[in-house]
């Protein structure tokens, strides 16, 4: 293989490494995010189970639906 051959290949494969580099960080990043959300989602599902067995802030007992009328 001559030289011009060899560092074209070279050049490209720099290229072709430095957008595999940038596709590996955006699926960590949306693997990350995945993870974030998996999460909100986990915590914010217990409270609100809380919450609602708790009373939901009515006068006793649980109510499943506090919108409206307040009898």
């Amino acid at each position: 293989m001559d030289d011009k051959k060899l560092a074209e290949r070279n050049r490209s494969t720099g290229v072709d490494e430095t957008l595999r580099e940038q596709a590996v960080i955006e699926l960590r990043k949306r693997r990350d995010l995945a993870g974030h959300v998996l999460a909100y989602l986990t915590v914010n599902t217990f409270l609100v189970v809380i919450w609602y067995l708790t009373g939901a802030g009515s006068s006793g007992r649980p109510s499943r639906c506090s919108a409206g009328a307040s009898a």
